[in-house]
């Protein structure tokens, strides 16, 4: 015997049945992620005031991760097309904001602010431990993430608060696991057991 999960035992996974996948996907989401990056967002951690890059890290493997089980399918050679995805699902107020604009293509414009973030906050950390020169990352501000363009060069300026991130993600999250648990869900729910299945019998 041994833990799937903070709370579960691979016995909970014994009968196949779906309700018990998702309460192992919620447990492994919530306990051995979200629940750290929240022990550091609280003020009650000693240093919580620095810890907007661990926080970020931490939750910055969330749009891909998400992104799979949405669609039912393996971001394999296909991490950026599918952490724009999960970024789209998680911003949904972007695409309002770009059809605002009048911009002829929209889904050009999306696609750019998420290979955006994917290159200058998930990749810097994910690989070189810190977020780009394009990235300032701030507590306390009055929005989650604010997208800018430089009038010369054209690169987008992000600013991001790690701590609203977490919220939002969490957020998204506890939804999206109540669309799971709702037997009328039937695509939502197939898709995740599709992916939920791939990686765990692979």
């Amino acid at each position: 015997m041994y833990a799937v999960s903070p709370n579960f035992a691979d016995s909970k996974l014994a009968a196949g049945k779906i309700e018990d996948k998702i309460d192992v996907f919620e447990d492994q989401m919530n306990g051995w992620l979200l629940a750290h990056a929240h022990s550091l967002a609280s003020p009650a951690y000693p240093t919580s005031q620095h810890t907007g890059f661990a926080i970020l890290t931490l939750v910055g493997s969330y749009f891909e991760t998400i992104a799979s089980y949405l669609q039912g399918a393996s971001s394999e050679y296909q991490s950026a097309k599918f952490f724009a995805y999960g970024f789209r699902a998680v911003f949904p107020e972007f695409e309002t904001q770009v059809v605002a604009k009048g911009l002829p293509d929209v889904d050009a414009e999306l696609k750019r602010v998420a290979d955006a973030y994917y290159k200058e906050i998930r990749c810097g950390l994910f690989h070189e431990a810190m977020t780009r020169t394009g990235t300032v990352v701030v507590k306390g501000a009055e929005y989650t993430l604010q997208v800018a363009e430089h009038p010369i060069t054209k690169k987008l300026r992000l600013e991001i608060d790690p701590f609203h991130l977490l919220n939002r993600v969490q957020a998204h999250f506890n939804k999206y696991v109540a669309a799971l648990r709702d037997p009328s869900e039937t695509a939502i729910r197939e898709n995740f057991e599709r992916e939920w299945d791939r990686r765990t019998t692979a």
